[in-house]
């Protein structure tokens, strides 16, 4: 009898220690990713709180919609017809990579921020007009990118080189300092570079596999063009026979 209310006793506290973890897990969640939304927000997605940094020492929040998925990524900001100055979406990647994006089907003018792993803004391609179908790409190496209410970043001189801190760049440790987090640009620069490598290497490979595929058909179009040739030669000769 004892044993059994032993055994009892056990999985009742196991069961309440999991659901207190559970808990606190959920309680986490919430916290970190919703924040208020403004008025007249179409926010649809949780926001989550980004500060970004100045090199003049300023210091901006914006609470962001995180499109984590491809089917969120895709449908991106479109038909939204109206931007809040402290709301937006991040695009994050799981690993950095250069970025292609486009105004399609987006009624409203976006600043587009490129930021790279560490949380450092690389680019910025200010005020993207709606419906424009140009490619805008990244040009570096980029974590995520963070598109925001056209003609904000120009509005608070938003730069390269500020620094954008979230749990995605885990940078968070470093919200506080003082100063920027160092930039190791040479490392960057030697990063960038074995990747357009890589992808120039890849671009070679391609079109030589391109051209070893056209060559047979080149061949069979001699030998065919030859065939032809020799059967005219031969209708020549039959008619000045007659």
């Amino acid at each position: 009898m004892l044993k059994t209310q032993s055994r009892f006793l056990f999985s009742l506290l196991f069961l309440l220690t999991a659901a207190l973890l559970l808990l606190g897990c959920f309680e986490g969640d919430s916290t970190e990713q919703y924040e208020e939304k403004a008025e007249g927000s179409e926010a649809i997605l949780p926001l989550e709180k980004f500060v970004i940094k100045t090199q003049k020492g300023d210091r901006f929040e914006f609470n962001l919609e995180v499109a984590r998925t491809k089917e969120q990524q895709a449908d991106g900001l479109m038909h939204r017809t109206f931007m809040p100055d402290n709301e937006g979406m991040a695009f994050p990647s799981p690993e950095p990579r250069i970025y292609a994006m486009w105004m399609k089907d987006t009624q409203i003018p976006l600043d587009m921020v490129f930021v790279d792993e560490n949380g450092e803004i690389r680019h910025i391609h200010w005020d993207a007009q709606p419906f424009s179908e140009e490619v805008i790409t990244s040009q570096f190496m980029t974590k995520a990118v963070l598109e925001l209410r056209g003609g904000i970043a120009l509005d608070k001189d938003i730069n390269p080189g500020d620094f954008v801190f979230h749990p995605m760049f885990n940078n968070m440790d470093q919200l506080d300092d003082e100063a920027l987090p160092e930039t190791n640009l040479e490392g960057k620069i030697r990063a960038e570079q074995d990747f357009f490598d890589k992808m120039n290497e890849k671009y070679e490979q391609f079109l030589e596999s391109q051209k070893q595929a056209e060559e047979p058909k080149l061949e069979d179009d001699g030998a065919e063009n030859s065939s032809a040739e020799n059967a005219a030669d031969t209708m020549v000769r039959e008619e000045e026979k007659e």
